[in-house]
Formats: structure tokens, sequence, C-alpha cells
């Protein structure tokens, strides 16, 4: 087992994540819909600036509008890798969480917590829960898992050298 202190800073960490999301969930459709325009504008501003494209203002609202999807998506991937990441950094304080077991034991810690979140927004004004956003959340569970486990690989070669 890894010290208490590790232990105790992942488990604060993952807890104040998955409040987060809880939080982000909670937001109605309107207010939601809001902070992920202004992000697409932001993102198509930002390029417009560093790429030199000249883009009107009204050119500048088509693309953004444009992202405006994809964003989202991006966002729920990005939150639930961070998710899985926390959670498996978590459980990997523990000598029997390691290797295998903490990794399938986090995808579906991950996933449950994403259909939890999924059957929350129900109860949310002009939102629904969505089984397609669950898949996507599972993405972004697969892509932290990924991340977090190249990143062990990479520092376990090190350490051999």
């Amino acid at each position: 087992m890894r010290g208490k202190r590790y232990t105790i800073v992942t488990f604060l960490a993952l807890a104040f994540w998955m409040v987060l999301i809880f939080y982000m969930s909670h937001q109605p459709a309107e207010e939601s819909s809001a902070i992920s325009d202004t992000v697409s504008y932001r993102a198509v501003a930002a390029l417009n600036k560093i790429c030199g494209w000249q883009l009107e203002e009204e050119q500048i609202e088509e693309r953004a509008e444009k992202i405006h999807y994809p964003i989202r998506k991006i966002a729920h991937m990005t939150e639930y890798a961070v998710l899985a990441a926390l959670f498996f950094l978590h459980l990997s304080a523990y000598e029997c969480m390691s290797g295998k077991k903490g990794f399938f034991l986090t995808a579906g810690l991950s996933v449950l917590y994403a259909v939890t979140d999924e059957y929350h927004q129900t109860f949310v004004e002009g939102r629904c829960g969505s089984p397609v956003d669950v898949a996507i959340d599972f993405v972004g569970v697969l892509a932290g898992l990924m991340l977090v486990l190249s990143v062990s690989l990479i520092k376990k070669k090190r350490a051999e050298r």
C-alpha cells in the first residue's frame, strides 16, 4: 500500500472531480449550452488570431456554431478521462487493486458514475439522460486509462535504466 498521504490526496482529488461533474450536469440546459457556446466561440476566435484567418464576427459565430456539438462531446470525454485517471490513481494506493483488477474496477466504476450522471440529468430542467453520452464517456474512460498506463510504463522503463 502507498502512503496514507497519497491515499488521502488521491481520494480528495477524486471526490472533488466527481462533485464537479455532478455540478456541471446539474446546470439547466440553457446554462450548459451557453457555456459550450462561449467555449466554441473563444476557440474559433483564438484560432482566427493565431492562424491569421481574418474572419469577420459573423463568420466566427458560424464556425463556433458548427463546432458546438463536438466541443460538448469532447468535454464529456475529457471529464471522464480525468475521472478514470483519478480513480485508477486512488485505487493503485491499495496493493490488491493494482494491475488488471484496478484497470477493470476503474473502468466499471467510471462507467457506473457516467450512468448515474445521465440518470441525474433526467431531473434537470431541459436536460435528458443519453446512452450515447454514456458511450462517449466510456471512450473518455478508456483514453484516461491508456494515458495513465502509458505514463506508468514510461516511468517503469526509466526506473529500469
